[in-house]
């Protein structure tokens, strides 16, 4: 819980409303297999798969800094998602881009995304396959920071692929499930909404 409120605190419309719903639900986990007892709590550390202990293809980038793939539970994740929304005739899928602006990233950003202000998201219609999922995911879930909520309540876009922060806030109360990235992306985190 403590982990999910502080990755909620202030990062968006989204991550703020799903915040105001925490106490409604039920969290757990998702840890690659073998994961030492000890280590499930330390959400924000990976190394728990070996692929990613010495990985092979790492990009240096000018500032000194390297950029490496991750091998994480995607697959889990996405078959999670995609499980909940057939569950819940109509759901849809939000997922965050916390790195896009709107006003300047409009034209780069995939046909999946809309803006509310300046923030950017992803959704996923009722009907989509699980490839569908995999594909949003790819495009915006990092390893830092992921969330990716299934909801209930239809969202309405403009022409221009807009809404207001009341409109998704709305669509995001009505959240049955939604993940968080942890384990630096080699896992992540849940929440369920209790019957």
């Amino acid at each position: 819980m403590a982990y999910l409120r502080q990755h909620l605190k202030g990062v968006n419309t989204l991550c703020s409303t799903l915040s105001e719903i925490l106490d409604a639900g039920d969290i757990f986990t998702r840890a690659p297999p073998d994961t030492p007892p000890e280590r499930l709590y330390a959400f924000e550390s990976g190394g728990l798969l070996p692929e990613n202990l010495n990985p092979t293809d790492v990009t240096r980038l000018e500032d000194g800094s390297t950029l490496a793939p991750i091998i994480g539970l995607t697959d889990d994740q996405v078959a999670l998602l995609y499980q909940t929304m057939q569950g819940a005739p109509g759901a849809i899928l939000i997922v965050e881009d916390c790195v896009a602006r709107w006003s300047e990233d409009r034209e780069y950003v995939e046909p999946s995304a809309f803006g509310v202000d300046e923030e950017v998201y992803h959704l996923v219609p009722s009907g989509a396959s699980p490839d569908d999922i995999d594909d949003v995911l790819r495009i915006a879930n990092l390893p830092w920071h992921g969330i990716e909520a299934v909801c209930t309540t239809p969202l309405t876009l403009s022409a221009q692929r807009e809404c207001g922060p009341d409109t998704l806030r709305r669509t995001a109360l009505s959240a049955v499930l939604f993940t968080c990235s942890a384990y630096d992306g080699e896992g992540y985190l849940a929440w369920r909404k209790r019957d």
